[in-house]
């Protein structure tokens, strides 16, 4: 379900808490213009509905993850209540995959012995300013260029900011946000606003983004259409904490040993696949030629 205003749904739970006829019309109304096809799943008690079936998704999540850490031999401990409390309260209306995976991953995050590191909670809130179609493009950027960095790991991941990325346009825009131009274009300003990519970024024809490097024959292989940018530390930090190991810190990216799995992979949005058959991403320091 997207996000819809806080007003509205106040009036449909007014509404829907009126038992007259004409509050039950109103709430009706309201509801279905709210929600469309969806209203006919919404009804007395739907906000309470809503809310048990996403906290149901997510603790099932942190359970996964658990259940993982566990596996490996690790005390997963305990999680801050601080924390948990403003997970919870994100997770309550929203049912889109990409959600529900950050903020399993930041409250697994924010287990310790002590259950007193509270961490997560800046997390928990840039998550909470993202829309689905921005942590989707956040997830697809970073999951697709991890593999590169495990095969080329940098002397330090702090340095990744240095490095021009490269990814095929049209597949990430459907991966992240159904090919809607808009949307996309939304989804990349909102990733630069919270520094979760560089803001020195280009998009469009391979002609306009690469003009001098094609007059030199460096980027034949690339896609007609692409995007580059650069990964950021914060990026990298919010990839690891909505994955669960945000307390490992910025090396962890770039650790074979360490699992950025999805606890439901089939839902993310990843390119992996394909760049290593069709090379439509790559990776680069800006002195070595994209070719």
């Amino acid at each position: 379900m997207d996000p819809v205003s806080t007003a509205a749904l106040g009036a449909a739970s007014k509404a829907l808490s009126d038992s007259s006829a004409e509050g039950t019309k109103v709430a009706a109304n309201l509801i279905t213009r709210l929600f469309g096809p969806s209203a006919d799943v919404i009804g007395e008690n739907w906000a309470d509905r809503l809310r048990e079936g996403n906290l149901r998704r997510l603790l099932a999540k942190t359970e996964a993850r658990e259940a993982a850490a566990s596996a490996r031999g690790e005390d997963p401990g305990f999680a801050s209540t601080r924390v948990a409390s403003q997970v919870f309260e994100s997770a309550q209306f929203t049912d889109a995959a990409v959600v529900s995976e950050y903020l399993s991953g930041v409250l697994s995050s924010s287990r310790s012995p002590s259950g007193h590191d509270d961490a997560g909670v800046a997390w928990t809130s840039v998550v909470s300013r993202l829309s689905s179609d921005q942590l989707r493009l956040h997830y697809a950027i970073y999951a697709s260029l991890r593999p590169l960095v495990l095969a080329d790991p940098p002397e330090r991941v702090s340095s990744l900011h240095s490095r021009d990325v490269v990814l095929d346009l049209r597949e990430l825009r459907q991966l992240s946000t159904e090919d809607d131009y808009e949307r996309f274009a939304d989804a990349v300003d909102g990733l630069v606003r919270e520094n979760l990519i560089d803001g020195h970024y280009s998009y469009g024809p391979r002609e306009k983004v690469f003009e001098q490097e094609l007059q030199h024959n460096n980027v034949a292989f690339l896609s007609a259409f692409v995007i580059k940018t650069a990964l950021t530390v914060h990026g990298i930090r919010l990839f690891l904490w909505g994955n669960g190991s945000g307390r490992l810190g910025v090396d962890a990216y770039a650790d074979p040993n360490v699992d950025l799995s999805a606890v439901d992979p089939d839902e993310m949005p990843s390119l992996v696949d394909a760049a290593f058959s069709d090379r439509i991403l790559s990776i680069r320091s800006p002195e070595q030629s994209f070719g």
